[in-house]
């Protein structure tokens, strides 16, 4: 009998997928986020529990272990499973609803001018929208969120100045392995 690891993706991706567990992996029995091999790429799955089972050779095994401690308390991941239980939705999706949102990695899109684009006078003294958003590019860069907040017709905005050749797009990928947890805290349920 081999250690086996059930372990849903937050995503939404549906199905629960069966693991190895490498016998030098020290994992909790449930709710860690882990690093897993899915098709040619490595992705963050979430640990629903560990048990013993039969060896298969298809089965991959875990790369690593993201966090040190639970996640969720008991009762917590409970109601996560009933939730997806209940609700019909997946582990994943009822997982990462409880799951706090600082530690959800997350890709950041990112705009900055390029050389062509800092080479245009002419849009220093533009008044309208697309000068002020030279004027902040000229200053530092801007997340895609940033330029959606500060200006109205932002899509529009942002197709004519990457049309133009002004700016530059820059996406910077979540790096899970630095989202590591450390328990600094306890629940308590006082009745």
């Amino acid at each position: 009998m081999t250690k086996l690891a059930d372990v849903c993706f937050l995503d939404g991706t549906p199905g629960i997928y069966t693991y190895r567990v490498p016998l030098n992996l020290n994992l909790p029995n449930r709710a860690v986020r882990l690093r897993v091999p899915f098709g040619r790429k490595f992705r963050t799955g979430f640990l629903l529990k560990v048990r013993e089972g039969e060896d298969e050779r298809r089965l991959k095994d875990i790369n690593d272990v993201i966090d040190e401690h639970q996640l969720l308390p008991d009762d917590v991941f409970e109601l996560a499973k009933w939730i997806a239980e209940y609700y019909l939705c997946e582990s994943g999706e009822a997982s990462s609803a409880a799951i706090p949102s600082g530690l959800k990695p997350r890709r950041q899109v990112i705009y900055k001018l390029t050389e062509l684009g800092r080479s245009q006078p002419f849009l220093e003294e533009e008044s309208g929208p697309a000068g002020e958003l030279y004027r902040q590019l000229a200053k530092n860069s801007l997340t895609n969120g940033q330029i959606r907040h500060r200006f109205r017709n932002s899509d529009k905005l942002i197709k004519n100045f990457l049309d133009a050749g002004w700016i530059e797009i820059f996406v910077i990928e979540p790096r899970v392995s630095l989202h590591r947890t450390i328990r600094k805290w306890t629940w308590i349920a006082e009745f």
